[in-house]
C-alpha cells in the first residue's frame, strides 16, 4: 500500500508521519515479514540527541547618574615631581579625577599653561560614544550588549605642543550609585579636536575600592591649542549563561578582525631639508588598502593657504602591509590617521620643529 502525507504533516509533524507509516506498513504485511509468521517486523526509532547548551550574554543594568554641568581649571603647567606632572583638576565635582603625565623623556615647552575641564554632559560638536567600540590597540573593546554608561568626559587643552613618552594617565572615582555592582567593565576613549569618531579600546589598568585608573596611550603628543576629550564609560560583562540550541551543528565563528598597527607612532623632524621619515602599517588577516588622513582640528597652528599643513604624507593609500612617507614642509604638528577599509584604524603624532636665528661673531675688542 502507498501512503500519502498531507504537506502541512511533513511540513510541522515529521515524527508523526513516521510513525503512521510505521503503522500502515505493519497492518498491510500478513503477507510478507520473518519466516516464523504473518506478524510484521516492529519499527525502529532513532535515538535521539539532547541539545547542547550555547552561551549568551545576561546584559547587567548599570545605575543612571545625575548630568553635572563643565567645569574648568586653568593653572601653569605644573614642574615634574616624584616622576610625573600632576595636573590641576576641578574639585566640585561628584567623582574626584585626578590627571598626570609622566616626566620621563617629556617636552614641554616652558610657560605652558593647562585646562583641565569634567563633566558627564555629551560635549556639544562630538560624536556620541558607540554601543560598539573600535580600538586602534591591540585589545578589542568587545561587542556592547546594551548602551554604554558615561561616567565622566575629561578635556585636556594645552596653550604650547608638549610630548610625552606615553600617555597621561586618568583616575576616576566610580558613581555611589555602580557600588556593589558585579560584571562591569570599565574602557576609556579619546576623541583629539573636533574628531569625526573616537578611538576606542583603551581598557582599565587598574581598579582600586571605588576607583578606576587609566593610561591614555594614544596621546602622546598635546597640540597647542586643540581640545583632547577622554570619555570614560562603563559596560556590563558579566559571564555567559547557558541556553538550549538546536541539534543541528553550528557553524564555526567568524574570526575576530585585528587592527591595523603603526610604526613608529611619532615622528618628528628639526629640518625641512630632512629626509622623509617611512611609517610602515600592518594587520594580521587584513588583505586590503590602508588610506592616510589629517582629521580636521589636529594641527597646530592651524593650516593656512601656503604653506600647508606641516607634514605631508605619501602615497595617499597603499596595501597591507604598507610604508608611508612622511615629509616636512614647515613648523608645527598634525595627528596622522591611518585606517583600513573598516573604519579601523592606527595613529601617529607628526611634528616639525625648527630652529632660526643669526649668529653674529663679534671681534675681541670690538664689543
Amino acid at each position: 500500500m502507498r501512503f500519502t502525507a498531507p504537506r502541512s504533516v511533513l511540513r510541522f509533524a515529521p515524527a508523526a508521519f513516521a510513525l503512521a507509516v510505521a503503522a500502515v506498513a505493519v497492518g498491510c504485511g500478513g503477507g510478507g515479514g520473518s519466516s516464523g509468521g504473518g506478524g510484521g517486523t516492529p519499527p525502529t526509532t532513532a535515538p535521539t540527541t539532547a541539545p547542547t547548551a550555547v552561551p549568551t550574554a545576561t546584559p547587567v543594568a548599570l545605575p543612571s547618574q545625575a548630568a553635572f554641568a563643565p567645569v574648568s581649571t586653568t593653572a601653569a603647567f605644573p614642574a615634574a615631581a616624584g616622576g610625573s606632572y600632576a595636573v590641576a583638576v576641578p574639585t566640585n565635582v561628584p567623582y574626584p579625577t585626578s590627571i598626570s603625565f609622566p616626566a620621563s623623556g617629556a617636552n614641554v615647552p616652558a610657560g605652558t599653561n593647562v585646562t583641565s575641564t569634567l563633566t558627564n554632559v555629551q560635549p556639544a560638536g562630538l560624536p556620541v560614544i558607540s554601543s560598539f567600540a573600535r580600538s586602534v590597540e591591540s585589545t578589542r573593546a568587545p561587542q556592547l550588549d546594551a548602551p554604554p554608561t558615561v561616567i565622566e568626559f575629561v578635556q585636556l587643552l594645552l596653550t604650547q605642543t608638549a610630548t610625552f613618552a606615553n600617555g597621561p594617565s586618568i583616575t576616576v572615582g566610580l558613581p555611589s550609585s555602580f557600588a556593589g555592582v558585579s560584571g562591569v567593565a570599565y574602557w576609556a576613549a579619546l576623541c583629539p579636536g573636533s574628531c569625526t569618531s573616537w578611538t576606542y579600546g583603551i581598557p582599565a589598568t587598574v581598579m582600586s575600592g571605588n576607583s578606576v585608573s587609566f593610561v591614555i596611550t594614544p596621546l602622546t603628543t598635546v597640540t597647542a591649542n586643540v581640545t583632547y576629550t577622554i570619555g570614560i564609560y562603563a559596560i556590563s560583562a558579566s559571564a555567559p549563561t547557558p541556553s538550549p540550541a538546536p541539534t543541528s551543528s553550528a557553524p564555526a565563528p567568524t574570526p575576530t578582525p585585528a587592527f591595523p598597527v603603526a610604526a613608529p607612532t611619532t615622528v618628528a623632524f628639526t629640518s625641512l631639508s630632512a629626509t622623509p621619515a617611512p611609517v610602515t602599517v600592518t594587520e594580521a588577516g587584513y588583505t586590503g588598502n590602508f588610506s592616510v588622513t589629517i582629521p580636521s582640528g589636529t594641527c597646530s597652528p592651524a593650516p593656512s593657504a601656503s604653506p600647508g599643513q606641516p607634514v605631508t604624507v605619501s602615497p595617499a593609500s597603499a596595501a597591507n602591509p604598507a610604508t608611508f612617507n612622511v615629509t616636512p614642509v614647515t613648523a608645527g604638528a598634525c595627528l596622522l590617521v591611518f585606517s583600513d577599509s573598516a573604519g579601523r584604524s592606527a595613529t601617529v603624532n607628526a611634528g616639525v620643529t625648527l630652529t632660526t636665528g643669526i649668529i653674529q661673531v663679534v671681534p675681541p675688542g670690538n664689543k
